[in-house]
């Protein structure tokens, strides 16, 4: 959740190899890392969700032999890829039209160069998480889990969004590796809104494939 999951590979060339029946507003825009990316608490901007919702039963398919992985989402969600200046990382974004600026679900994988075990990596984006956010507390311990078939952990998080205290925030985190890369799926939400979208990133999670 956020959004899982070609090194350096521009926007162009990632396009070239993926297929989705998704639509991204232009320009998109970018983030510098993938780090600066995943500490990011509010919905990427310049992307806009659409004017209405369409069939909640409808399933919307995004998937990119490039980056090895599939998943699925709801079809009244909005989806976009995003680029990376000067980073080896992968990133897609989906969220609903609900009305919150902090639900969306994020999907991340970049090269593990330093060979990182998967509890390294856990600590290393807490400390990242604690850094952006003001008065984190830890909602679900780390816990081992499954993504895409592949041993995973999962902890739950939760602080205010930018040290604002008017901002509550809950962070679903899901990390696993596979074939070199780290793939996270990050689910982001104001408090109040979280438990509403939590099904709904439940059945993203559990759809995501390796190809």
């Amino acid at each position: 959740m956020v959004c899982t999951i070609a090194i350096a590979i521009s926007l162009a060339v990632i396009s070239a190899g993926c297929t989705t029946s998704t639509n991204t507003a232009s320009p998109t825009p970018s983030v510098s890392t993938h780090v600066a990316a995943a500490v990011a608490q509010q919905r990427p901007a310049g992307v806009s969700p659409p004017s209405a919702p369409l069939a909640i039963s409808s399933l919307v398919t995004y998937q990119n032999p490039g980056w090895d992985v599939k998943f699925t989402y709801p079809q009244d969600w909005w989806g976009a890829l995003y680029p990376q200046e000067n980073a080896p990382a992968r990133y897609y974004a989906c969220w609903p039209n609900n009305g919150d600026n902090f639900t969306y679900v994020s999907f991340f994988a970049w090269p593990n160069t330093g060979n990182d075990t998967l509890s390294n990596i856990v600590n290393n984006d807490t400390q990242y998480y604690n850094q952006y956010n003001g008065n984190v507390s830890v909602v679900q311990n780390v816990t081992s889990t499954t993504l895409g078939g592949m041993p995973a952990l999962k902890q739950q998080l939760a602080g205010n969004a930018n040290n604002d205290p008017t901002t509550p925030v809950e962070t679903l985190f899901t990390y696993t590796i596979h074939n070199g890369y780290v793939y996270v799926i990050r689910y982001d939400a104001s408090a109040s809104y979280y438990a509403g979208s939590l099904n709904d990133v439940q059945q993203i999670i559990n759809s995501f494939a390796f190809l």
